[in-house]
């Protein structure tokens, strides 16, 4: 006998659906950085070899951040921080911006969850 608010089985996700994701999670993160360093390595050349002013590089820096965001949202990878550390800034970060959304969404009287129940 099955109990009614458990999800059907289908709906959740095989061994071979799960390691699909994982090689394109690798995929796409291994893309990222690669177009992250890309990107940055040529704003600060520029920047550098006297290609840009002042006022252009911080110009490009704002785009470029506005682009990728921080690479750890709320933390910074550093010798003396552990990865566990790390992983707990990153989390906290991403929980107070969810907070922050949500309370927006209730100023605007209409709280909204994403597709799976999560804040979009």
């Amino acid at each position: 006998m099955s109990v009614p608010d458990e999800p059907d089985e289908s709906m959740h996700l095989s061994v071979k659906e799960m390691q699909s994701w994982l090689n394109q999670e690798i995929m796409d993160s291994l893309k990222a950085c690669e177009l992250r360093v890309r990107e940055a390595t040529a704003l600060v050349t520029a920047y550098a070899m006297g290609e840009l002013t002042p006022q252009a590089a911080n110009d490009r820096l704002t785009m470029y951040e506005d682009r990728w965001g921080e690479a750890l949202p709320g933390a910074t990878a550093a010798s003396h921080i552990t990865d566990e550390a790390i992983t707990a800034k990153v989390d906290a970060a991403h929980a107070a911006q969810r907070a922050w959304r949500e309370r927006y969404r209730r100023q605007l009287g209409r709280p909204e969850k994403g597709p799976y129940g999560n804040d979009r």
